[in-house]
């Protein structure tokens, strides 16, 4: 009997969890409901939708290990994922648009907005710390339309709501509305190569227009063995700690830009056709293998030579597997592209 009681008692407050709960999820008018645009907690988010009226689309998924993916396919930049969340979560709103302006917004945003959903980590029942039954759910869902006349807001709607307002971010001079950005490239990371030593199998350097410079590092678990591809021009000594510093540089190495889309197919093609000034070739212990063809970035004005146009001094071209070209800075990459004599003492 006493058993039976116990259970009655905890069904009960198990109801009355579960009633407190759905009661604190609906409380809240229309008006409140239609104006809350901001995220409370960006911890919980865990998927982001973008979409333009142009059909382009970005999905920023949380992963979990705690970093984020674009579309499915690329890792995110972190500086961009933190710069969003933080805009999500601060954003306010300033005051609703006034009813004679109501229409031509509204017709503006038919024409030119950003939707965003926003999925979050909820729990069915929340209640006093008690926090059960997790799931995904759609939480936020708004559009993002046009600045402000002074740059200093931005039109949104909430999704079924009739009344859009102008929303701004505090302590920022400016519209927020270029941080919806649906453009996938923009949300890639730029780290091309973040690799610790102890990760690194080998790496080879092949210098296509000067062989002699080429070399490759063999490492293993009691050694590092360095060749140079040119069998003529094997090193007497090497320089045991000018490898281990070599190894070590392979950290948050990060590319300037993507051009796929930006480029003209005709300029690409041919740059991609040419021949390459190096190859780079890195495997892991893990078995991951890299790969990437490096190129001049001809340039049409500076120094000339014989009245040609000359590689450009500060940057250059990065070709990868997937078909991706960089534009890649010497002053971020040259700790990387040594040439065999580097190393030789």
């Amino acid at each position: 009997m006493k058993k039976n009681r116990v259970i009655i008692l905890a069904i009960v407050v198990l109801v009355i969890v579960a009633i407190f709960s759905i009661l604190n999820y609906s409380t809240g008018t229309y008006q409140e409901k239609i104006k809350k645009f901001a995220v409370d907690d960006t911890s919980r988010v865990t998927k982001i939708f973008l979409a333009d009226k142009s059909d382009l689309t970005v999905l920023l998924e949380r992963s979990l290990d705690g970093g984020w993916t674009v579309n499915q396919k690329y890792e995110a930049s972190t500086p961009m994922m933190q710069l969003f969340l933080e805009t999500i979560c601060r954003i306010r709103v300033k005051n609703p648009v006034p009813q004679k302006s109501t229409d031509f917004i509204f017709k503006r945003m038919s024409a030119n907005s950003t939707k965003i959903e926003i999925y979050e980590r909820c729990y069915r029942i929340d209640f006093w710390g008690i926090q059960w039954f997790p799931h995904e759910k759609m939480t936020r869902c708004y559009y993002v339309g046009d600045p402000t006349q002074d740059n200093m807001g931005t039109f949104m709607l909430m999704d079924g709501a009739d009344i859009p307002f102008v929303v701004y971010l505090p302590g920022f001079r400016g519209f927020v509305s270029t941080r919806y950005n649906v453009s996938e490239q923009d949300w890639r990371s730029h780290v091309l190569l973040n690799l610790n030593a102890p990760d690194i199998k080998s790496i080879t350097m092949d210098y296509q227009q000067e062989p002699y410079h080429s070399f490759s590092i063999d490492v293993d678990e009691n050694s590092i063995s360095f060749h140079s591809l040119d069998p003529q021009f094997q090193p007497a000594a090497v320089d045991t700690l000018k490898l281990f510093n070599f190894l070590n540089s392979f950290k948050n190495i990060n590319f300037e830009t993507i051009l796929n889309a930006e480029m003209d197919s005709l300029i690409f093609d041919s740059i991609v056709r040419s021949e390459p000034m190096q190859l780079l070739s890195i495997e892991t212990k893990t078995g991951q293998s890299m790969h990437y063809r490096l190129f001049p970035m001809i340039t049409m004005y500076g120094d000339k030579q014989d009245g040609k146009p000359v590689p450009n001094k500060d940057r250059f071209y990065i070709l990868t597997e997937e078909g991706d070209l960089l534009l890649a800075q010497y002053f971020v990459f040259d700790k990387i592209l040594r040439k065999r004599d580097f190393f030789c003492r």
